[in-house]
């Protein structure tokens, strides 16, 4: 009565405790009380969760080497351009920071984006040991399975709903993005001529984390831009050391700095997170925000649903989930999408007299737990 019915309304673990202690007392009422609220899954399903984001960051190995570990990305649903293109095909190398804009359409298969790879990546940078993506289906597909086992590539994909595992790309998406919106004038469409020369002012910017430019990185020297071309012909020639010992320092010095970067991000990041941890067989309750919606009022959709069955752990922030046969999507979720289940005590009954009454007590006039 003070908690399920509609008058109590489903109040957390203190007010219900708060309202049921100024008519009624037993020992161990507070351990019953927040034990019977936890265990309500009406509570679980309705109420969002007001505590720090579950799951502490997991960074990215920093490669030893160029264009080893690339990360993927598309950014779609754009003007149709004279060419047929609708879509941006972003490619980043995780330690230069180097980015390809490549044009592409949406309706690229996944041996379509393998051949597109095989011109404009493998051919310049060769085959990379991993390769970072989302769970876009081409990613997921027999052929993407293939490329990668044939030539021992490593795939790595974000779990569903949880972009930050690529959140290289993401970025540079971002970036892009805002300069096609800076550049873009009249027309639209003009976004594929755009971005050979947004590619260019990209690559020849320092980065943050390695506070060299991606051509620094990776051929010693940015080249020439607009705006060096005045002043060009004042410059002389200057020798420099071997290059292969240069192009080595300059990947040392990246590297240094990226490791730097990585720490501060996981140092700022993990205080805003918690450490949580499930078991095979576990019982969690799923965040509903990415989930197809149940009513036609989004402001009375349940925030979790559940509860639902570890049945695998996917690294360690990721698990996969047994979902109902008739959810449509992918089946692996971030930990910060997922709350613990705490199945109800079957001795957890409501122990609360009827309204009004007075608590039962015995002979010396303490409160009993009838």
């Amino acid at each position: 009565m003070h908690h399920d019915h509609v008058t109590a309304g489903h109040r957390g673990q203190k007010k219900t405790y708060k309202a049921l202690s100024k008519r009624y007392y037993w020992p161990g009422m507070r351990t019953y009380t927040n034990a019977y609220v936890e265990s309500c899954t009406q509570c679980r399903a309705a109420k969002s969760l007001n505590q720090k984001p579950a799951g502490l960051l997991q960074q990215l190995l920093i490669p030893s080497r160029r264009w080893s570990h690339v990360s993927l990305d598309f950014i779609t649903d754009l003007p149709l351009t004279s060419s047929g293109h609708d879509a941006i095909l972003v490619v980043v190398d995780s330690l230069s920071k180097m980015a390809h804009f490549i044009p592409a359409k949406k309706s690229l298969t996944a041996a379509d984006t393998v051949e597109l790879l095989a011109d404009r990546l493998i051919r310049y940078h060769g085959f990379p040991e991993v390769l970072i993506s989302d769970r876009d289906p081409r990613f997921q597909s027999e052929v993407w399975s293939q490329l990668c086992s044939r030539f021992n590539i490593t795939r790595a994909m974000s779990s569903s709903y949880h972009p930050q595992t690529d959140g290289q790309t993401e970025r540079v998406n971002r970036t892009l993005e805002q300069m096609l919106r800076t550049y873009i004038q009249a027309d639209e469409r003009e976004w594929e001529g755009l971005l050979p020369a947004l590619e260019l002012a990209y690559n020849t910017t320092s980065h943050s984390s390695t506070e060299l430019s991606p051509f620094e990185i990776m051929i010693g020297e940015n080249p020439l831009t607009a705006a060096d071309l005045e002043i060009v012909g004042a410059l002389a020639p200057t020798l420099t050391p071997p290059m292969t010992k240069l192009f080595q320092r300059l990947c040392d010095r990246a590297r240094s700095h990226i490791l730097q970067a990585k720490w501060r991000q996981k140092y700022y990041a993990d205080a805003r997170r918690r450490a949580v941890e499930y078991k095979v067989g576990d019982q969690v309750w799923l965040s509903a925000k990415h989930l197809p919606a149940l009513n036609h009022c989004s402001k009375f959709e349940p925030r979790y649903r559940g509860p639902f069955t570890v049945t695998e752990r996917i690294g360690t922030v990721a698990y996969r989930l047994a979902l109902p046969p008739t959810y449509e999507g992918h089946n692996v979720f971030h930990v910060s999408l997922l709350v613990p289940h705490h199945p109800r005590d079957p001795a957890l009954v409501p122990r609360e007299a009827p309204v009004g009454w007075p608590p039962t007590r015995d002979d010396a006039g303490n409160p009993t737990d009838q």
